[in-house]
């Protein structure tokens, strides 16, 4: 079988390889440390997106939805919001991050407003931080996705607009976007 497998793959290249990411799962995996702001909070995970160059020419970032009011997961957001901290609108990078992250990210609201201010900040910041041949990919958990490069702030992409709520499914309509 390894034989097979190196006979018929091609040859590894970082300009031929996307790298796909679910959001959610990177901040869930983020330990709050010493950061104190959101705009901490989004250079840490730009940071994380960064990286994934070393590997790939396109890095994608999909999150879940929280924009539709009949999800159908909605069950189990209205279950996990009745103990949850209020509301926090993002009103700057300077706004501060709350003292149980993981009790904020339990709100599909918080969610929601993390979502929308990460995307706003990084179509904002990532421009200067790529490199030539370096693109992102952010989807919106409108069901919408722009491109960001070293030289382009925002470019909707049509193609990879997705009325699919959750990240796993969404990431499907990118690998076939990718491959196209």
């Amino acid at each position: 079988m390894d034989s097979l497998a190196k006979s018929t793959l091609p040859a590894y290249s970082v300009h031929q390889t996307a790298y796909i990411v679910d959001l959610l799962a990177i901040i869930q995996m983020l330990s709050k440390g010493n950061m104190k702001t959101f705009g901490e909070l989004s250079g840490t995970i730009a940071g994380t997106i960064i990286a994934k160059f070393q590997f790939a020419s396109q890095v994608h970032i999909v999150p879940d939805r929280y924009d539709v009011k009949d999800l159908i997961k909605s069950g189990e957001i209205s279950r996990r919001s009745q103990w949850t901290a209020i509301e926090i609108k993002i009103q700057s990078r300077e706004t501060k991050l709350p003292v149980k992250l993981k009790r904020y990210l339990s709100s599909g609201k918080n969610k929601s407003n993390l979502l929308t201010f990460l995307l706003s900040d990084w179509c904002e910041n990532l421009p200067g931080q790529l490199k030539d041949r370096q693109t992102v990919i952010l989807a919106s958990q409108d069901g919408s996705a722009v491109k960001v490069t070293k030289t382009l702030n925002r470019e909707d992409i049509i193609p990879l607009y997705s009325d699919h709520e959750e990240a796993d499914s969404r990431m499907f309509v990118h690998c076939e976007y990718i491959t196209n």
